[in-house]
């Protein structure tokens, strides 16, 4: 390296507020050995160069600032533009050298633009899957509140028997019961707290001619069953009879 270049610039705020803030330590003290190697090699670092004597043990490091774009890898050179820079403007290439570097960081920032719009395609792209996603997602929720509920179909979908439910609703008729959602959704709450077969609940509203149900309804039942006191029986005195 030339005397007269010593040492490269280094601004903390752009260190600060750059890319390289997106990577680990690690990477970020790697990356710092790699400026100095570069630096100290007028710009001139193969590849293989910096693997063997950086990223052979953190590969990990090398994938974190390739894809922070904090470095370039042209033609089996490695390339950091900001160094470049200084060294072109500083006089310290000679000029065949400063071509090659010149001509090296012209191609990573063609490289770098053609990356940035194949992203921005990349990211319209997702952006108008997305779009359609969510409008796919409206169409349907629109669909499922516009479709027709069915009682009947509702009931036999929750294990009722077709002929039951059919009675059933013939007795809801007389008493004018509508069957809408909400009336269903009721009746099968009522059956789950009831802890009965809803078959078993069907048969007993056809019979006792019930046009709703309310599982209290049975236990109310059972308890005026158990309150039923026998009559006792009294003896009919004949006369001419012995009385026991």
């Amino acid at each position: 390296m030339a005397k007269e270049l010593p040492y490269f610039k280094f601004e903390p705020s752009k260190w600060d507020n750059g890319n390289i803030q997106l990577c680990s330590f690690e990477a970020q003290g790697i990356f710092i050995n790699l400026c100095c190697i570069y630096w100290s090699r007028m710009g001139d670092l193969p590849l293989k160069l910096a693997e063997q004597k950086l990223f052979r043990s953190n590969a990990h490091a090398y994938t974190e600032l390739m894809q922070e774009e904090i470095f370039a890898v042209n033609e089996g050179k490695i390339v950091i533009t900001f160094l470049d820079e200084q060294l072109s403007n500083f006089g310290g290439l000679s000029e065949t050298k400063a071509k090659a570097a010149k001509a090296r960081w012209d191609k990573v920032r063609e490289s770098q633009q053609v990356n940035a719009d194949a992203l921005h395609v990349q990211s319209t792209s997702n952006a108008i899957r997305e779009e359609e996603r969510r409008e796919e997602k409206k169409k349907k929720e629109k669909r499922k509140e516009n479709s027709i509920f069915i009682p009947f179909d509702f009931l036999i979908f929750h294990g009722a028997e077709k002929q039951l439910v059919t009675e059933w609703f013939a007795v809801r008729k007389t008493k004018s019961c509508t069957n809408s959602k909400t009336a269903m959704e009721a009746f099968l709450s009522q059956v789950e707290k009831s802890k009965l077969n809803i078959n078993e609940v069907l048969k007993k509203c056809i019979i006792k001619s019930w046009g709703g149900f309310d599982h209290k309804w049975l236990i109310k039942e059972a308890q005026e069953q158990t309150q039923i006191i026998p009559k006792k029986n009294h003896n009919i005195f004949v006369p001419g009879e012995k009385i026991q």
